[in-house]
């Protein structure tokens, strides 16, 4: 949900990953594809992962600065779709 919000939006936002292990980058353009570790070191902002990272902590989500967050069955839909709804609050308001 949140890469195509992203898309439609022109954020360069990605989240990736399988089963409960996501990964999330702040992208040199709007729809980069990542296809190695050496892509991230290349093209992610780290500047606006920090950033990312400490608005969602100032609304009270809690994801890793470096760009991960992980689910877990204690998690409820709502936690989900809170996290999905401030990180686009906090996206609005990184790119107006």
């Amino acid at each position: 949900e949140l890469n195509s919000w992203c898309a439609e939006h022109g954020h360069p936002f990605v989240i990736y990953g399988i089963g409960s292990h996501l990964g999330y980058e702040f992208c040199d353009k709007p729809g980069r594809e990542y296809k190695s570790c050496r892509d991230i070191l290349r093209y992610s902002n780290e500047e606006q992962m920090r950033l990312f990272a400490f608005e969602m902590t100032n609304r009270g989500v809690f994801p890793m600065y470096r760009g991960q967050i992980a689910l877990s069955t204690a998690m409820s839909n709502d936690d989900i779709t809170t996290f999905i709804a401030t990180a686009k609050d906090v996206m609005s308001g990184m790119f107006p």
